[in-house]
């Protein structure tokens, strides 16, 4: 099904609600399952948003 209809949260969260409050181009970053996840996976993921270009 999300193949057919795309991903909804972006669509409606992201394209709709966060445009409408000024931000235009966003992109959604999610680490989800954090609560199972490994220390090593947490560290992992911090350290890939801290290289990510925020601009």
């Amino acid at each position: 099904m999300r193949f057919f209809c795309g991903n909804a949260i972006q669509k409606i969260f992201i394209n709709k609600t966060l445009h409408q409050l000024g931000f235009h181009r966003c992109k959604w970053l999610n680490f989800g399952g954090i609560s199972s996840s490994s220390e090593l996976k947490r560290k992992r993921y911090l350290t890939k948003l801290k290289e990510y270009s925020f601009n």
